[in-house]
């Protein structure tokens, strides 16, 4: 919790005089405050969510035949949660006397309150009264304090990765988009990130959620690490946070793009809450998975890639030239399968595998966006497929090859 600190107020002062205000355990600060402003303005709390505030209500009486009593007024009331203890009284006579309180009463009232996560951004104004609870026309005093509850600002900070960068892509290509939400309010309250844009779930009839935009298939979104503060309260602690996602595109996922969103909230807010562009912030992605495109896995060689595409590693070589030595290329690195070809009219698949030799279904293997029609493919003057040749042509094959435009991913 914050710790107790004293709010005075003052009782028995003589009438139509000033008279000075009296202070118990009070800080010089407190002192100052309180005399500037006779202890009439409210002083404000700012706290965060699960975070104990406590104090104490002190009034300070120079008259010991009075009972002195401390009530809260009704309007604006205690806000939920809140718990005002039993009066304590103090009489400081000779030998528990400080300086300037002799032959006093202090009649004190502790106050807790600690906010639940459904009162952040809201804002309480307590009010306390001090007066004689058997007489009433003994002058009474008045105190206000203001409890400000601070709400998450979510933001996405500078190091999180653009959505406006064109990301182009092959089979088995790390795609890794780096993700850090903050609190802009400053209280580093702790944000979540989901997949998804924000608000699209809803409630199906079987009772399921369905998200808009979600992440593709084979894609994760996992939390990476926490750079953690002190903690103050129940949901906080937490100066930034760095979330991934990670996906390496599999063979069927080429010649594609892909739209997906992620969206971040405070760990606080349910319900409609989170769906309200104050309490969630979104960033929405796109990247395309390109044909004859493919990087190596760790530990992964251009031997094992080429017999997953049924090649030989010298004609997969040959279609890298920036690969000067084959046996020792890192892992992710990006190689081209083959060249593409353009469709002429009058080209049929067939025609096509029997010129280069491969068969019609390595090259639809290549080309997912092929579509079959009535058993057939279907290609189209202009397309772009992906083939991977042989690099080493029989005699006259190369003229075949030339009627076809070529050009490499």
């Amino acid at each position: 919790g914050a710790g107790a600190a004293a709010l005075l107020i003052a009782l028995g002062l003589a009438t139509g005089a000033d008279g000075a205000i009296s202070f118990l355990n009070a800080t010089e600060q407190q002192q100052a405050w309180c005399a500037a402003r006779r202890c009439a303005p409210a002083a404000v709390y700012d706290v965060v969510v699960g975070q104990e505030i406590a104090l104490n209500i002190t009034a300070l009486d120079d008259d010991r035949t009075r009972t002195v009593s401390i009530a809260v007024l009704a309007d604006p009331g205690l806000p939920n949660g809140a718990r005002l203890f039993p009066h304590e009284v103090v009489v400081y006579a000779a030998g528990n006397a400080t300086a300037g309180i002799l032959d006093q009463v202090a009649v004190t009232r502790e106050l807790r309150f600690t906010p639940s996560p459904r009162q952040d951004g809201l804002q309480y104004e307590v009010c306390f009264k001090g007066l004689d609870a058997n007489n009433a026309t003994t002058p009474t005093v008045q105190l206000c304090t203001i409890f400000r509850v601070a709400a998450p600002v979510p933001a996405f900070n500078s190091s999180t990765a653009s959505p406006d960068v064109e990301r182009v892509v092959g089979v088995n290509c790390p795609v890794i988009l780096k993700i850090f939400p903050v609190d802009l309010g400053g209280r580093n309250y702790c944000m979540i990130v989901h997949p998804g844009r924000m608000g699209s779930l809803t409630e199906t009839g079987s009772s399921t959620m369905a998200i808009e935009a979600p992440l593709p298939a084979g894609a994760v979104l996992r939390q990476i690490s926490t750079t953690p503060t002190t903690k103050v309260g129940s949901n906080d602690g937490c100066v930034a946070s760095h979330w991934e996602v990670a996906w390496y595109p599999k063979r069927g996922q080429e010649a594609a793009s892909y739209a997906f969103c992620v969206h971040m909230t405070d760990d606080l807010c349910t319900g409609e809450a989170c769906r309200s562009a104050a309490r969630a912030k979104e960033l929405c992605y796109t990247v395309t998975v390109a044909k004859c495109r493919y990087c190596l896995s760790l530990g992964e060689t251009i031997m094992s890639a080429a017999a997953r595409y049924r090649t030989d590693w010298v004609q997969l070589w040959a279609a890298n030239p920036h690969v000067k030595t084959p046996d020792a290329i890192g892992a992710w690195s990006h190689l081209t399968l083959g060249p593409t070809y353009t469709v002429k009219r009058g080209d049929t698949l067939e025609a096509l595998s029997s010129r280069f030799g491969t068969t019609s279904s390595n090259i639809l293997d290549l080309n997912p966006d092929i579509q079959i029609v009535a058993n057939a493919a279907s290609i189209h003057m202009g397309d772009k497929i992906c083939i991977v040749p042989l690099f080493c042509y029989p005699e006259g094959a190369a003229n075949s090859a030339a009627s076809g435009t070529f050009s490499v991913a």
